[in-house]
């Protein structure tokens, strides 16, 4: 593994085109916030009534479709779109969300089970449901060994065996090799669930010892590519995520899109907190960066002072540079001054958000978290 003490940028794509890139000034669109004051006074939400507030929180975000929506329906591609966004203050998800193909936060292209998926009849659900929820596995193998569950059942459009497993924290390694042994074949989205549920790594290895087909699988769930390495991520749990790693299962799919890094979530515990530490010097030890802008900048709260004095090129620097460093091959000078200049925008309205009075939009009705106007505004382009 290399190891490496900043970021190494993406390369940079040829510029193809014979005009510049027009997207992000029509996203923007600057002179519809500027030229009207009465809208610009209403965004600064604590200066108006909590009925201006509620309306106008809608009006922005109904504004903010559009807009992607606009972008989207250009002639550019998707790492252009998704830069120029970025810059402007949006996350991923959001953007994703807008300009999806599909509009199901739950779609995944994994399927629960190979063959046809089979719902147990009314009579075996029962004696199924009962015998989960009273924890008598004894039953359920019965029921695996006598054909009335198959490979194809599914229960709550999971397979079998995941249900199992992901419903019961404490299921024992015993338990879950009785289903095995009396018929189940675990599969690529057994593997799955285990880990996204981080389940104890001894029945993880179980299961992957059980498995019969290949572990560098990519399938497209929550907006993105992933992995079983990138989805053991998230559970900070540092052996789960070596594990598969070990197993050649990818940090990342491709360029321009989520990595592991992006993966990364806020700690919770001192235990969580060191974790959370020692895999990104994972990360970063295998060449990984983030495709988020904001990732940089949750890394820099979440990560102790000891780890970020390591790495200077990600913590010293402003997270705009490195991010521009990254997709430097997309975007034009001009798409960039006119993206910074509304983050810079943005920033100044929260600021005069965390400056406001909360007595002035304490409404229970619509009172918002600051975190949560915070995010509304970051969504919001000019």
């Amino acid at each position: 593994m290399k190891n490496t003490a900043g970021i190494k940028p993406i390369k940079e794509q040829p510029n193809t085109k014979s005009k510049p890139f027009l997207g992000v000034k029509s996203i923007l669109a600057h002179h519809e916030i500027h030229t009207n004051n009465n809208l610009h006074r209403k965004k600064i939400l604590c200066t108006a009534s909590n009925q201006e507030i509620e309306s106008n929180i809608n009006d922005f975000n109904n504004y903010r479709i559009r807009k992607i929506q606009e972008l989207n329906d250009a002639e550019y591609n998707k790492e252009e779109r998704e830069a120029s966004l970025q810059l402007s203050g949006l996350s991923i998800l959001e953007i994703r969300k807008e300009t999806s193909w599909h509009k199901d936060m739950e779609y995944s292209s994994l399927k629960a089970v190979k063959g046809r998926p089979t719902s147990l009849p009314k009579e075996q659900f029962a004696i199924f449901f009962e015998a989960q929820t009273l924890r008598k596995y004894s039953e359920i193998a019965s029921m695996i060994k006598n054909k009335k569950i198959t490979n194809n059942s599914i229960f709550n459009g999971q397979s079998v065996l995941s249900f199992l497993i992901q419903d019961d924290a404490n299921i024992a390694l015993q338990d879950v090799s009785s289903f095995v042994e009396a018929g189940l074949e675990p599969s690529f989205y057994d593997l799955v669930t285990a880990t996204a549920n981080n389940v104890p790594l001894p029945i993880i290895r179980y299961l992957h010892s059980m498995y019969k087909g290949k572990i560098n699988i990519f399938w497209y769930e929550n907006y993105q590519q992933n992995t079983l390495s990138m989805i053991a991520v998230p559970t900070l749990n540092m052996e789960l995520v070596e594990y598969w790693m070990n197993f050649n299962s990818s940090l990342k799919v491709k360029d321009y899109d989520i990595t592991a890094m992006d993966m990364l979530r806020e700690p919770t515990t001192k235990i969580e907190r060191k974790s959370l530490a020692k895999i990104f010097e994972l990360l970063v030890a295998n060449d990984i960066t983030p495709y988020e802008m904001k990732t940089l900048e949750n890394l820099k709260e979440w990560l102790p002072k000891n780890i970020k004095s390591k790495y200077p090129d990600y913590f010293f620097k402003n997270s705009k540079d490195i991010f521009l460093e990254m997709v430097k091959g997309l975007l034009s000078a001009n798409e960039i001054t006119v993206s910074l200049n509304d983050v810079d925008y943005i920033s100044e309205l929260k600021n005069k958000i965390n400056n406001c009075n909360d007595t002035e939009i304490n409404s229970v009705e619509i009172r918002m978290e600051q975190d949560d106007i915070f995010e509304d505004l970051s969504q919001i382009d000019k």
